[in-house]
This record gives structure tokens, sequence and C-alpha cells, in this order.
């Protein structure tokens, strides 16, 4: 049993499962900035559920999509490992898919219909014939487009509206989107460092196979900086006294963010994949930011 669900959390990809359970947490934690939190835990459960089983589906379609392909790039990876068949892994996203729709409905029409929007990119993110993850273009789009638009401005808007009758935290969920909206750019960039000699066979025309590895981290950490210097002066520009909080906390994420950088190797593949994976923590560290913000 023990066994069974190690593999089921490998195929979630934990990386990007807890990223979006931080991303619905700090959201409606936001909404629910001055008043209390507990009087809306419904819409909360089910938003997190379907935001969970919708990532779940994405990830787990691309490793369908990919697995031979990952025997190469990543075969620590269930599938690509033979710890989880095929038919059993269609077997999970079909009911992740399901789960998901139905929950995003129980939460609120508006949220289904984001929902079902994600769904789509990602689905035209891995299948053919679109198989938008082909070009380095096509596939920031998709990422951008979900883990930073539709995630924190529609999502974290129906959220706010839905509980507050209005959307009062714009300034909050504009910061965010920007901020995540960079980073996921980063992100497009940086998941293919490791992935090179696969992407090359299979045609997988990535940004580190077009521009070079050392190209795409440095493009992908400069991007990242500007994106906290970005925070730092809209935190005191844009939120005064009342953002004093996200103002010190940029600048700490950005002191900590120089020093992974001076600390990543990129001379092995297991040091590129520690440097991406690191990486993420960064993503969390905003989330929870934010999500102190909220609290105070």
């Amino acid at each position: 049993m023990l066994q069974r669900l190690k593999i089921l959390w490998d195929f979630t990809r934990p990386h990007t499962i807890i990223g979006s359970f931080l991303s619905i947490t700090t959201l409606y934690l936001l909404a629910c900035k001055g008043i209390s939190a507990t009087e809306h835990i419904t819409l909360y459960g089910w938003t997190l559920l379907s935001a969970l089983t919708c990532n779940l589906f994405i990830t787990g379609l691309n490793q369908i999509t990919d697995w031979e392909m990952d025997k190469i790039n990543k075969p620590f990876l269930p599938i690509a490992s033979g710890a989880l068949s095929l038919s059993n892994a269609r077997n999970i996203i079909g009911v992740s898919l399901v789960i998901c729709l139905w929950s995003a409905w129980m939460a609120a029409p508006i949220l289904f219909s984001i929902i079902c929007l994600i769904i789509l990119i990602g689905s035209a993110y891995s299948l053919p014939p679109l198989r938008l993850k082909r070009h380095h273009l096509t596939a920031a789009f998709c990422i951008i487009m979900v883990r930073g638009l539709l995630v924190n401005l529609a999502i974290g808007a129906a959220l706010d509206h839905l509980i507050r009758g209005a959307i009062i935290h714009w300034n909050e969920l504009l910061l965010l989107t920007i901020f995540i909206s960079v980073f996921s750019l980063a992100i497009a960039w940086f998941k293919d460092l490791y992935d090179t000699k696969g992407d090359d066979m299979y045609q997988i025309r990535t940004f580190p196979l077009l521009f070079s590895i050392k190209t795409t981290f440095y493009a992908g950490n400069a991007l990242v900086i500007a994106a906290y210097l970005f925070s730092v002066v809209y935190s005191w520009w844009t939120l005064g006294a009342e953002g004093w909080l996200l103002l010190v906390g940029h600048i700490a994420l950005l002191l900590l963010f120089l020093g992974h950088i001076f600390t990543s190797s990129l001379q092995s593949p297991e040091g590129i994949y520690r440097f991406y994976i690191r990486f993420w923590v960064f993503l969390f560290g905003e989330y929870l930011l934010l999500l102190w913000y909220a609290l105070v």
C-alpha cells in the first residue's frame, strides 16, 4: 500500500502539486483578509480539490504522452521506470479529470469555466496535433497562461468576488500575477535544462537546445531578479505602508535567490536537476510571503 502511494505521489510531480496547494490556499486567505477564513471553508475545499486534481490530470497527461522520451530524460518517473503502467496512468488521470470538473462545478460556475480553460490549455500542451510543448514559445505561453494568469488573476479575482462581493485585492493580485508570470517563463525554460538529450532526439525545440544551457541559465535568472526588483518597487509604490511586509519579504527572497544562483552548478545532470527543483522553492516562497501578508 505504501509503495503504491509513493508511486502515485511521484506521478503527481510533487513540486507542482505543492505549488497548486499553496497558490489556492494563498488566494483564498487573501480574499478572506480581515474576515473569518472559516465562513467560506466549503468554497476553499472544493476549489482546492479541483486545483489539485487538475494539476494531476495535466502533469499525468504529459507523462503519458512523453513516456518514451522520459526514458532518456527522466528515467526515474513512474511510467518511464516501469513502476506505473500506461493503463493505470490513464485510469488515474481519467478519475482526476472527473473529480476536477465535478468539484469545480460545486465550487462555483465561474471557477468551473476557469478550470475548463486550464484543462484545454494543458491538454493542448501535451496532445497532438497541437502539442504546444514542441516549441519553447508556445510551451512558455501555456505555462504563463495557466500558472501566471489563470490561477492567480482569474481564480484570485473569482474568489475575491465570491467571498467579498467585489474584487478588493486587485493590487495584490496584480503583483502576484506579474511575478508568477515572469517566474513561469523561467520555469518554461529551466524545466528543459535537464532534458536536452531526449528533446533533441524527439525534435522538441526547447530554449536550452536553441540557445544553450548557459544562456538559458543566465536569461532565466535575470528575469527572476528583475521580477523581485519590480515587486520591491511595486510594494512600496502601490501598497504604501500596508505593503511593508511584501517590500521587506521580497528583498529577503531576492538575497536568498542570489545565493541560490551562486551556489548552483550546471556541470552535471544531477546539479542541473537540483538547481531546477530548488528553483521551485522560490515559487513556494512567493506564495508563503503573500499568505503571511494575508494573515497579518
